[in-house]
């Protein structure tokens, strides 16, 4: 029998990685009996093995604490917990249960509130999370979904109290890269180069990857691409073929958060 289950096994965020212990170990650490698992693990005996900064599900302490990593680690589980098209179900003990498409995203979603970051639920156009026990209401202004040919997914978002227009976005390694702000700083430069490292270890251990990158949208672009949107949505003649564009014009100028690593038990 398989078990054809997805684990959060890994992440890097901001140049640094975050494991678990035990079950959930650094990749690479657990003897595989498969052949494809047991091959894996040769690859990535042949790459240095990223240096763990800690546990991935005490990165809620990281946020408390604030300091330098804080805010990476703030819209890194952000994004894993609201850019997805997961729907949450209240159940009658108050508990809240996943209806997942896409196994990846529901071991996002879950590896998400064991940080402290849950997902609540879905409006039509407001997403609820959980933030270390605080309602966080996200107004969703668009989604561009994911699809072979794109290779990724991003969602319009902005605190229902106000503040910026932000994008989420998540999608396969090549096309979150060329996404990326072209002028980054030294740091960013550097962080790019730490996370692209923690890729090729993640995938020489046969774990699934994402990269995850947003963008801070301003103001007066954001309403003038949201109008164009609406035409789109609204166009009876080439709407997909618009939608895709307007899609592609405002997931530019990304900024790196970091990388999911997905181990898939079968």
């Amino acid at each position: 029998l398989t078990q054809n289950q997805m684990v959060f096994r890994s992440c890097s965020i901001g140049g640094l990685t975050y494991t678990e212990d035990g079950d959930d170990a650094a990749p690479g650490d657990a003897p595989s009996t498969t052949a494809t698992g047991h091959a894996a693990g040769m690859r990535a005996s042949m790459l240095e093995a990223p240096r763990s900064e800690g546990r991935w599900s005490d990165l809620l302490q990281t946020v408390r604490a604030g300091g330098p990593a804080a805010a990476a680690v703030d819209d890194f589980c952000k994004i894993i917990c609201a850019c997805h098209t997961v729907f949450a179900e209240q159940n009658t003990d108050g508990s809240i249960s996943y209806q997942a498409a896409s196994p990846d995203e529901g071991a996002l979603v879950k590896a998400a509130r064991a940080i402290g970051y849950e997902f609540v639920s879905r409006g039509l156009e407001t997403l609820v999370l959980r933030v270390d026990g605080v309602e966080l209401t996200l107004q969703v202004l668009a989604v561009n979904e994911f699809s072979s040919e794109r290779k990724r997914m991003s969602m319009l978002v902005r605190d229902a109290t106000g503040g910026p227009y932000m994008l989420f976005c998540k999608g396969a390694d090549d096309v979150i890269f060329e996404r990326l702000a072209s002028k980054s700083s030294a740091e960013g430069k550097a962080v790019e180069s730490a996370t692209s490292r923690h890729l090729a270890y993640f995938a020489a251990s046969g774990l699934r990857t994402l990269v995850l990158a947003k963008a801070v949208i301003p103001d007066e672009r954001a309403r003038a691409w949201l109008a164009k949107h609406q035409k789109a949505i609204k166009s009876t003649t080439q709407r997909e073929e618009l939608l895709a564009e307007l899609a592609e014009s405002l997931e530019v100028g990304l900024t790196l958060v970091g990388a999911t690593a997905i181990e898939d038990r079968l």
